[in-house]
């Protein structure tokens, strides 16, 4: 059953998003974020920015338990905005002069293919596995989502990490996504393999 873009995994028991669903026409800004609170999301975030040819890219990883408790997951997001536009009007992560800085959701020639995985922190146990090769057209996304409905976990964002896998078919675009994301220190791992990029977040 599909609900404003969410798909079911029958086999796995989650929830993620197909290609078409409606935040694909909302693209992504911090206040966004700010709302979700009202939906009982309860997240850590990490804004990954960087220019690369005539884009900035924003990539953003979220982790922790929705609907008040009921679902916990986590989420890749993939935008960008013109170079001009960054440069003009430069993007400053949790500060409020950036919080309406409007990011679209990447199309289609600049998706990329990911594995996002949610694990335990406590015992390293795999909870989710999402895969965009298993549902979405060209086996690519902007959005790898997965979302487990249990009301009875308790997992909160502190009891999570990530561990994401990441083909980006433009080396430039790879090289500077991974000099970006090593400035990072929540992110570790970090491993390249031709035009995949791994790496942990949060654990």
């Amino acid at each position: 059953m599909t609900l404003l873009g969410f798909e079911y995994n029958e086999s796995s028991d989650y929830y993620y998003t197909n290609e078409h669903s409606i935040q694909s026409y909302g693209g992504f800004m911090d206040f966004y974020d700010e709302a979700g609170a009202l939906l009982g999301m309860d997240l850590d975030t990490e804004v990954i920015t960087f220019i690369s040819g005539d884009k900035e890219y924003r990539i953003q990883l979220w982790k922790g338990s929705y609907g008040f408790g009921n679902a916990f997951g986590g989420e890749l997001g993939i935008y960008y905005r013109d170079v001009d536009d960054a440069k003009t009007n430069p993007y400053h992560e949790g500060k409020d002069d950036s919080k309406f800085i409007w990011y679209e959701c990447a199309d289609e020639s600049y998706q990329w293919k990911s594995v996002s995985t949610i694990y335990d922190k406590k015992t390293n146990d795999k909870l989710i596995s999402n895969d965009t090769r298993e549902y979405a057209k060209n086996d690519d996304h902007f959005w790898n989502l997965a979302i487990k409905t249990d009301p009875m976990s308790g997992y909160e964002k502190d009891d999570l990490y990530m561990v994401e896998v990441i083909e980006i078919p433009d080396l430039n675009v790879r090289n500077d996504f991974v000099t970006a994301l090593e400035k990072e220190k929540a992110v570790t791992n970090v491993v390249i393999e031709g035009n995949k990029v791994s790496f942990s977040w949060g654990n």
